[in-house]
């Protein structure tokens, strides 16, 4: 999943699940962590959200990179092997989860 798992808050784990029940070998998320709907710049945040409508209206939560751990933090509770590293300059975190 590229860039996308936020539509699916505040319950991203079920289509994390659905993702892990289809795949063979690992699911890869792909997530940004850094992005100007959270900026301190109010208008500019305002703005970029009206802009990443995906036309269901404004999509004001996404995840940060401590959200996104606790979100993989689950799947090696429930004993997945999950990698993570940073990406796109530290812009994305890119989640490795064996099935």
């Amino acid at each position: 999943m590229q860039g996308s798992l936020y539509h699916f808050l505040p319950e991203p784990s079920r289509v994390i699940d659905r993702m892990i029940a289809a795949a063979e070998k690992q699911v890869l998320i792909a997530e940004p962590i850094h992005n100007m709907t959270n900026s301190q710049i109010l208008p500019l945040a305002a703005l970029a959200r009206k802009l990443t409508n995906p036309g269901t209206g404004d999509q004001p939560n996404r995840f940060n990179e401590a959200s996104l751990g606790v979100l993989m933090e689950q799947y090696r509770a429930r004993g997945h092997n999950v990698q993570s590293r940073l990406i796109a300059g530290g812009r994305e975190k890119l989640c490795i989860v064996a099935v």
